[in-house]
């Protein structure tokens, strides 16, 4: 993602601490394809909106609404836009170390050889449970979703002042570092393969769920797939798809303003009817009632 060319010089704290140097969101075109070679940051990506595909250091994978990663330092990273729902995207770049006693300007460089003068001031840190690339979902972590969101609100907002922008860093890597090294899922522990077939299909529930496709990316035959979820998971896979479809619709009730219709379509659920009348069924009281709830302090 392509960041503006804005700086914002101030003094440094006293001590050397992560601090932030940027945050944006933006929204892709169709198709549209950005390519930023070598990132000196630590970012932590999340997408709002539509889909795409991203690829970081060689690794490639969809990314959804409510999916989060936390990038490597100097990575290389390249989006691809859905043509029909591109994807609108946020970021946090977060500067593991900078030089104390230097001004700090609020830009990063994302190819080689961009701000030269800051090349040997700033450096990667050891972040315990954190190393290298990390990814997940926001579904159940209203919190950690909620501290990234007020950081690239504040960053449009008001002109950002350093010292705010070190406390938000430290709080957001103890909120990193929970979230990332939080108990496993029980699925976690399933054979790999199954494993490919849970998070294909987990990635894919906005769509239409092909089983075989899961099972393609398993490597293994429909007739196999079936088999595990019922020895393994004790569920049916259409069971599974259901249980799931739901658990992510409550997240997206309790964290997005988006209405029940859409959060139905982004669960894979586009007739609002049947969506109201399957979650009312499953949770025990309609989406509204739920939001409602979730929405109370």
């Amino acid at each position: 993602m392509e960041w503006e060319s804005h700086r914002w010089y101030y003094s440094v704290m006293p001590t050397a601490s992560p601090v932030i140097a940027y945050a944006n969101d933006f929204q892709f075109g169709r198709r549209q394809r950005i390519h930023n070679p070598c990132v000196r940051s630590r970012m932590v990506l999340w997408s709002r909106a539509g889909r795409g595909r991203v690829r970081v250091d060689g690794q490639e994978w969809d990314f959804q609404p409510g999916d989060v990663c936390l990038l490597p330092w100097k990575h290389d990273i390249q989006y691809t836009a859905d043509a029909r729902e591109p994807f609108f995207l946020a970021g946090i770049h977060i500067i593991p170390h900078q030089n104390p006693g230097l001004p700090f300007v609020g830009l990063v460089a994302h190819r080689p050889g961009e701000l030269p003068e800051l090349a040997d001031k700033r450096r990667d840190a050891p972040w315990p449970g954190l190393k290298g690339l990390k990814r997940g979902r926001f579904d159940g972590e209203p919190a950690l979703k909620s501290l990234c969101e007020y950081i690239v609100r504040h960053w449009h907002g008001e002109r950002p002042k350093e010292a705010k922008q070190r406390v938000l860093a430290r709080l957001l890597v103890e909120e990193l570092t929970k979230f990332f090294n939080r108990p496993s899922e029980p699925h976690l522990a399933l054979p790999p393969d199954l494993q490919r077939a849970l998070q294909f299909i987990d990635s894919h529930l906005a769509q239409p769920v092909y089983l075989t496709e899961a099972a393609r990316v398993a490597g293994r035959s429909l007739s196999w797939l079936h088999r595990q979820f019922r020895d393994q998971l004790h569920t049916s896979p259409m069971e599974f798809v259901i249980a799931a479809r739901i658990k992510r619709a409550k997240t997206l009730l309790a964290t997005s303003n988006l209405s029940v219709g859409e959060i139905g379509q982004a669960v894979g659920i586009a007739d609002p009817y049947y969506f109201s009348k399957l979650f009312t069924a499953r949770v025990g009281q309609p989406p509204t009632s739920y939001r409602r709830q979730a929405s109370l302090f």
